[in-house]
């Protein structure tokens, strides 16, 4: 499984590759929960229709770990494999990160 990633105001929009080989799109809001960031699933789909339901549950199961792996290549690009992030801030606009010094 692999997932390419477009942040957008509001949303991430991922294509996902699944195991399988099927390709699909998700489109996930960020939305703020009492202080807490909840990543929510708008829509999956395959070529512009519904999802085959072996792609939705291979998207449920994997979402976290395609976010947090994609967060993870975003942030090694931009500070270092060796950099520790002190904070990160999600809003509908933007992510705020904070390197450790």
């Amino acid at each position: 499984d692999f997932a390419l990633v477009d942040f957008v105001p509001g949303n991430i929009n991922l294509t996902v590759r699944t195991s399988d080989g099927t390709l699909g799109e998700v489109a996930v809001s960020v939305v703020d929960a009492d202080g807490f960031i909840v990543f929510q699933i708008d829509s999956i789909t395959v070529g512009g229709a519904a999802a085959p339901v072996a792609f939705v549950e291979s998207v449920q199961r994997e979402l976290m770990t395609l976010l947090v792996d994609s967060f993870d290549v975003l942030l090694v690009q931009q500070f270092g494999a060796w950099q520790y992030v002190a904070s990160m801030v999600v809003t509908e606009m933007e992510i705020v990160v904070e390197a450790m010094p």
